[in-house]
């Protein structure tokens, strides 16, 4: 016996096969239970009956659902076939009452078939590509496996799927077979797909745009006559979309225009309004209140460049922030930034600084990895202790980095792992202050733990080696300070480190050479967009390694919104004596 194309009918209820249904009522006081058969082939076999219309009927006759009940051995044998089983017996009972009724399938499903042997071939230019053959070397359907109609049609349709996503357009199969031997339970399988020729890209056309096509272009990841495939057709639209210059991104493949194999692509782009304005608010306990208002031009009369201004505040930090940016050769993943930024931070102690840091920034993306170079001066006047005098610090700072991620936005529930490291340095003969060196790394890993919980693991080092370590010649934005909301919670903000008695025998932290910080976290959503944590923060800044480490400990709720998250945590520092918990409050983006 032969089968081609087996019909199936289509399961709606998939998502059940975690719920252990045993039996299914209706409204209106008619039940319908199935007896010899597994739950999980209950919930395939109640996706298919018809019997189940008396929910959305109850004045349905009583012959209606007598007939609906003898139709369900018809549908009952169709679906167990779909399963595998070709010798099922189904005996139907039913039993009416005053106020309804019940329905039994007396089911024996009688032995599986069993696949005997798997033929599946390949012919054409993509014969021999490794993605094919790996999706065949992994194919579910085994010799000695029970046969399931569902399985086969999903891998038919994922092996073709697959050839056409890597550009074979004019595969067909020649043969797809099941052929079935009913008694002796046994089937063999047979697939023979002809690829046919790997197509190709073809010219890139871009319908009317405010950029030069010449621009446009460069942002294409192929070139043509390369191999047409959907992931690099996917990686062009998204290098368009990410440029922020256009609300609308469309990529045609003219089939019909194909010349040669190679498919020309016809690009529709509806740009973004030439001005960008943003905006944002939010709360921290370490800076009170907190705004921020940005503008930036996208259409400059040199396509692709594009100006940035924004301005930052809060009771303890001021920003303003002015950025020029020119796109690389492969602007969707390289540019220049020239840039201007300068601050006012006022510390809850008296101290305080104003710096001004202006450079070249020169960011390379590759994947998961982003490099940044650049070279930048800093000037900086800045007062440690209440009562001294300000001071004054310069230093000419090349620097490297880079930001290594993998983790994923794209829901409430994120996991993954963020790497970012920064070094720079200056010269005392080169426009600086004094010698220095100053590297930081900083680590995040959040593991989630099913769908509602997640673990928070992140560790802070930094280390800065001068030759004149004086305050004098180091100011305070290159000091590392700890504690605070992002940091060792259970502490005020920058109130960890390297302590100096001002006039009045004030102790001030004045901040260390040596940056040391790790936490773990965990979350757990209890409701909708509500969350609560557990945490533990331990570290400190300092001036010797063998210093000690300041631990906080404490609880959390967490509460999603469209304008940010909303966090607040109670947190007590883990210390010997009576402690007061401190409250740390957070809502919106961080500035």
């Amino acid at each position: 016996m032969r089968l081609t194309n087996f019909p199936l009918r289509s399961i709606v209820l998939l998502l059940l096969v975690f719920t252990p249904i045993i039996s299914w009522s209706s409204n209106n006081n008619w039940s319908v239970e199935l007896i010899g058969i597994t739950n999980e082939q209950k919930i395939f076999v109640l996706a298919n009956l018809s019997i189940k219309a008396i929910s959305t009927e109850p004045e349905m006759p009583p012959d209606q659902i007598t007939l609906l009940a003898q139709q369900g051995i018809e549908e009952i044998t169709a679906t167990l076939k779909a399963l595998g089983y070709y010798h099922s017996e189904t005996r139907l009972e039913v039993k009416p009452t005053s106020k309804g009724g019940q329905i039994r399938y007396h089911i024996e499903t009688g032995p599986p078939v069993l696949i005997q042997s798997v033929r599946i071939t390949l012919k054409g230019s993509g014969k021999d590509h490794p993605e094919l053959l790996k999706l065949i070397q992994h194919c579910p359907l085994k010799r000695g496996t029970q046969l399931n109609h569902n399985s086969y049609e999903s891998f038919k349709q994922s092996l073709l799927g697959k050839a056409l996503q890597f550009g074979f357009l004019d595969a067909i199969y020649i043969t797809n077979e099941i052929r079935l031997e009913p008694r002796l339970n046994q089937t063999s399988i047979i697939l023979e797909l002809d690829t046919g020729v790997q197509y190709k890209f073809g010219q890139v056309t871009f319908a009317s745009s405010p950029y030069p096509e010449d621009y446009l272009k460069r942002y294409i990841p192929f070139s043509p006559g390369s191999p047409y495939t959907v992931e690099k057709l996917l990686a062009f639209q998204k290098a368009l979309t990410d440029t922020d210059l256009f609300s609308k991104v469309r990529i045609d493949p003219l089939l019909n225009e194909t010349q040669n194999y190679a498919v020309p692509l016809n690009t529709r782009l509806t740009p973004k309004p030439k001005n960008k304005y943003t905006a944002s608010i939010g709360f921290s306990t370490d800076t009170d209140m907190r705004g921020m208002l940005g503008w930036e031009r996208r259409r400059l009369n040199i396509p692709g460049h594009r100006i940035n201004v924004n301005v930052r505040g809060s009771k303890r930090l001021n920003q303003l922030n002015a950025q020029y940016t020119i796109p690389g050769k492969r602007p969707a993943s390289d540019r220049t930034a020239f840039g201007t930024q300068v601050t006012e931070e006022k510390y809850s102690d008296g101290k305080y600084s104003l710096r001004n840091e202006s450079g070249v920034t020169r960011i390379q993306k590759r994947g998961k990895f982003e490099q940044i170079t650049g070279l930048h001066y800093l000037s900086e006047v800045f007062r440690e202790l209440p009562s001294d005098p300000k001071k004054q610090s310069h230093f000419l700072l090349p620097g490297f980095g880079f930001t290594w991620t993998n983790i994923d936005k794209t829901s409430l529930l994120q996991h993954g792992t963020r790497i970012t490291f920064t070094l720079k340095s200056g010269l005392k003969t080169v426009f600086s202050s004094t010698n220095l060196v100053q590297g930081k790394t900083q680590i995040k890993w959040i593991y989630a733990m099913g769908e509602v919980t997640r673990l928070i693991l992140r560790s802070d080092i930094g280390i800065m080696a001068a030759s004149d370590a004086s305050s004098v010649s180091i100011p305070l934005s290159l000091r590392f300070f700890t504690g605070g909301d992002q940091t060792v919670r259970g502490y005020g903000y920058n109130s960890l480190g390297p302590k100096e008695a001002d006039r009045n025998g004030n102790l001030i932290v004045i901040g260390g050479r040596y940056l040391f910080v790790g936490s773990a976290e965990l979350e757990r959503r209890i409701y909708k967009n509500i969350g609560a944590a557990i945490f533990v923060d331990s570290g400190n800044a300092m001036n010797h390694w063998k210093s000690r480490l300041a631990t906080g400990a404490g609880v959390g709720l967490r509460y999603e919104t469209a304008l940010g998250a909303l966090r607040f945590d109670v947190a007590r520092p883990m210390l010997k004596g009576k402690h007061r918990p401190r409250i740390h409050l957070t809502f919106g983006m961080n500035l």
